[in-house]
C-alpha cells in the first residue's frame, strides 16, 4: 500500500472515530439534555451520566474546533511537495 494512500486511510479513520463517538454519545443523551447534567449539583447523577456528558463535551469540542485544521493539515502537507524551504540564491 502506498504513503499515500495510508495516510488518506488515516486521516479517514480520525474522521470516522470522532463522528461515530459525536454521534454515539448524541444519540445516548437524546432523551435527555447534556447541559442539564453537566450543570446539575449535587449527588442527583449517576456518574456514569456524569462521565459521559464530559465525554460527549470533550469529543464536541475536538470535533468542531481541533478536527478540521488537523484534517487540513495533513491534507496539505500531502498535497504540497516535501522540500527543505525556499532555496537561497547563490552568490556564484
Amino acid at each position: 500500500m502506498s504513503r499515500l494512500r495510508r495516510r488518506l486511510l488515516w486521516v479517514l479513520l480520525q474522521v470516522a472515530v470522532l463522528v461515530g463517538a459525536h454521534a454515539a454519545l448524541l444519540t445516548w443523551f437524546a432523551g435527555g439534555e447534556v447541559s442539564s447534567v453537566l450543570f446539575t449539583g449535587g449527588h442527583q447523577v449517576s456518574p456514569g451520566v456524569l462521565f459521559g456528558a464530559g465525554s460527549f463535551f470533550l469529543v464536541r469540542l475536538l470535533l468542531f474546533l481541533l478536527l478540521p485544521g488537523v484534517v487540513l493539515a495533513q491534507l496539505l502537507e500531502l498535497a504540497l511537495p516535501r522540500g527543505g524551504g525556499a532555496e537561497a540564491p547563490s552568490d556564484g
